[in-house]
């Protein structure tokens, strides 16, 4: 399973390149409500831009609760799903804690979450080669 935050706008509105409008990009940009999207899959992925990360038991534990504590909750502490919305692969999107910013999207996230889990990446990750320069060195 993968998880990422990001921009509600964008996950739910931009499914392909050719959805992108002045619209979608400053409701995104404009601090959008976040979103944890969460993808399934059968096994775990392969190939180029892929890398694998050995975390200890605490390493772990920190991750999760990292993830955990990403998901906004209901009035029962259940996290928040966002019923109908998909991109049609078996994943599903919750509400999340916090205002979508172009300085902390996806990959700050991610990276955030790695730092918490005790892995070595830059202080701040904005884009998916600034994560992948760490994770080759790794």
């Amino acid at each position: 399973m993968t998880f990422e935050s990001g921009s509600q706008t964008a996950y739910t509105s931009l499914l392909a390149l050719s959805d992108l409008s002045i619209g979608i990009i400053t409701r995104a940009l404009a601090f959008d409500e976040t979103v944890v999207h969460v993808l399934p899959f059968t096994a775990p992925p392969t190939g180029a831009g892929v890398y694998r990360i050995e975390l200890n038991d605490r390493q772990y534990r920190r991750l999760v609760a990292f993830i955990s504590n990403s998901f906004a909750t209901d009035a029962q502490g259940d996290p928040d799903l966002l019923t109908g919305v998909t991109q049609g692969f078996g994943d599903v999107f919750y509400r999340a804690r916090g205002r979508f910013s172009p300085f902390y999207g996806c990959n700050a996230w991610t990276g955030h979450a790695l730092r918490q889990a005790g892995v070595e990446v830059g202080i701040w990750t904005p884009f998916a080669q600034s994560i992948e320069w760490n994770m080759s060195r790794l």
